[in-house]
């Protein structure tokens, strides 16, 4: 599922309701695991991998995946253009590796 911009809604098996905004990345979500409780045993989230320049302004806290960058280094600001893939995240301010 890829629709910038659509609003989607998930209940838990608890009944609680989750609401989020879908952007460039997609999340596939699976079968919860034992008691519910989401793992490695029942369940995945996949996050299409990007380049530095593709990722959007964003909210803290949002993560993706980048495939084009030039460090390793956890907690520096991603530049694009090199070869390493490497987790992201946003804390408000600017991307960082991590």
């Amino acid at each position: 599922m890829s629709c910038p911009g659509s609003v989607v809604a998930f209940e838990t098996s608890s009944g609680q309701v989750a609401v989020g905004e879908v952007t460039a990345t997609v999340v596939e979500i699976a079968t919860p695991g034992p008691q519910g409780i989401p793992g490695p045993a029942g369940s995945a989230a996949y996050t299409t991998p990007t380049t530095v320049a593709a990722l959007p302004v964003s909210p803290q806290g949002y993560r993706a995946f980048v495939t084009d960058a030039t460090t390793t280094t956890f907690g520096a600001a991603p530049v694009g253009g090199g070869t390493n893939a490497v987790p992201v995240y946003f804390d408000g301010v600017i991307w960082r590796i991590g």
